[in-house]
């Protein structure tokens, strides 16, 4: 049975400020995570550290005969989210792999363009292996097949299978 899925960008587990400082003197979090916000001594750039595909999205399924139910959840529906995982995952599915990949890939629409960046590091981080594309959002599986084709052709495969 398909089962329809309603992705939206946000956090989970928001740590405390005060369990943060009780277990660590640097945490590395997603920005929304943190509380509160003066906590936030540097936000680290998305092409500096390019997170996991599907970071920060939330997935609502629903059973494809409940017609009720999807139209009441299609309100949380974030149609830009959506369309980034689409092309986060294709990422991953082109190159084969599932989550424990040392690989990251992140799309945002930028003024209707969706862009995907995406990249591949060795485990001891020695070879760092990046793409960027972009395109129109109805096309974001194929843009994730086209970063992981040219991920491919600077050697990923040969890392990932290390």
């Amino acid at each position: 049975m398909s089962r329809p899925r309603f992705g939206r960008r946000s956090n989970t587990g928001r740590p405390s400020s005060s369990s943060l400082t009780r277990r660590a003197s640097r945490v590395v979090a997603a920005a929304g995570g943190v509380c509160p916000a003066s906590r936030i001594s540097a936000l680290i750039p998305i092409d500096t550290c390019v997170p996991a595909p599907g970071q920060g999205i939330i997935g609502v399924e629903i059973r494809s005969d409940d017609d009720d139910t999807r139209q009441q959840v299609s309100a949380l529906n974030d149609q830009a989210a959506r369309i980034a995982l689409q092309a986060e995952q294709s990422v991953v599915a082109a190159l084969g792999g599932g989550c424990q990949l040392p690989l990251g890939a992140y799309a945002s629409m930028n003024d209707g363009t969706l862009v995907l960046r995406a990249v591949v590091a060795s485990p001891d981080g020695d070879e760092i292996l990046s793409t960027s594309m972009s395109g129109n959002p109805v096309d974001a599986a194929a843009i994730g097949r086209r970063a992981a084709d040219d991920l491919s052709a600077q050697g990923a495969r040969r890392i990932l299978q290390t």
